[in-house]
């Protein structure tokens, strides 16, 4: 058997391995390119409709975590340019030059990423949220429910001999800074990050400003606060801080009003990071060293559920995490 055959036959094979039609493979020549052991790397374009299922992909398995302040995530053409550019350069690798996180993984069908996205999160088995452990390989998993990342962008790439599927992320999970765990546990929506419960789905949707479709009320405040339900917003009562003021109005960082010290000027409580360790000293909330956890039950927005409701069992979040794999495999083998 000549050498052009032997080449062809590997060419034809790593292309099936590749997602490729048997079509594709057999429209293969013996250009140059194959002949130099080499193959023109291109795109492989995401339609409309396959960006909308990536989104609802990781939205679906995000909801399932249990999270108090899982933000619903969106598609991003500026995020998925980042993870193009990066594609496109068929290197090995993350792309240390990137703004967010990013998730790599090889193969891939660029009519539906879910199959993809099932590699990353099924790292899931492998961490331990209450001890922040991991067994083997997390970070993919940590990252598709990474609670502050909004925006998500993908991209596919042939490179010579393989497909790459990245997606990249904004704001990056996988921070170690401040809370260490990917997010909160609690009823869904009730830490929200920007202050707001307003809900979807499980999720914080951080784009709603009033109630309406997609933006339900959500919020859980504790020990006698009130909640706004024009803003879903709730105002502690003395000497409670917090979204849901559950946390006492303490300083929890020991250089607030430290003389010198970072915090030691108050010029720096407009920024967020100081506001939240220096809660008291920067006048956040008022201090009560009198105040009794406890003394009054929570008030709930209409979109909240119950206590009873909104945890699921550990091994009930397995069956729908299993029954989601199967279901959107078979959409991945339905769509080639």
């Amino acid at each position: 058997m000549s050498s052009d055959c032997i080449r062809l036959i590997v060419v034809a094979v790593t292309l099936l391995l590749s997602d490729v039609t048997c079509q594709t493979v057999l429209n293969v020549s013996i250009s140059h390119d194959v002949r130099s052991g080499r193959q023109r790397s291109r795109a492989l374009p995401l339609t409309q409709a396959a960006k909308s299922a990536a989104v609802d992909y990781h939205n679906a398995l995000r909801a399932l975590e249990g999270a108090a302040n899982m933000e619903i995530m969106v598609w991003s053409e500026d995020v998925a340019s980042e993870a193009a550019s990066w594609a496109a350069k068929c290197k090995e690798g993350h792309d240390t030059q990137r703004k967010g996180g990013q998730n790599i993984a090889g193969g891939g069908n660029p009519k539906n990423l879910a199959s993809r996205i099932d590699m990353w999160y099924i790292e899931k088995q492998h961490y331990n949220f209450d001890t922040h452990t991991c067994r083997k390989e997390c970070g993919h998993y940590t990252q598709v429910v990474w609670a502050y990342s909004r925006y998500v962008g993908c991209a596919v790439h042939r490179c010579a001999y393989h497909v790459r599927t990245i997606c990249n992320y904004w704001p990056g999970g996988n921070v170690q800074w401040g809370n260490p765990r990917p997010y909160k546990k609690g009823p869904a929506c009730s830490k929200c990050g920007n202050g707001a419960g307003w809900c979807k789905n499980k999720l914080c949707n951080w784009r709603c400003s009033k109630a309406g479709e997609g933006c339900s009320c959500a919020a859980t405040c504790y020990n006698c606060a009130t909640l706004d339900p024009e803003t879903c917003r709730c105002k502690c009562a003395k000497g409670w801080h917090g979204v849901d003021c559950s946390g006492r109005c303490k300083d929890t960082h020991w250089w607030c009003n430290h003389n010198p010290g970072y915090y030691s000027k108050k010029k720096f409580c407009v920024e967020d990071i100081v506001k939240r360790r220096c809660a008291a000293w920067c006048g956040v909330c008022e201090v009560d060293l009198n105040a009794t956890e406890g003394l009054c039950p929570p008030v709930r927005g209409p979109g909240a559920d119950s206590a009873q409701t909104m945890f699921i069992k550990s091994h009930q979040t397995t069956m729908i995490f299993v029954m989601l794999i199967i279901a959107f495999t078979i959409i991945s083998y339905d769509a080639l």
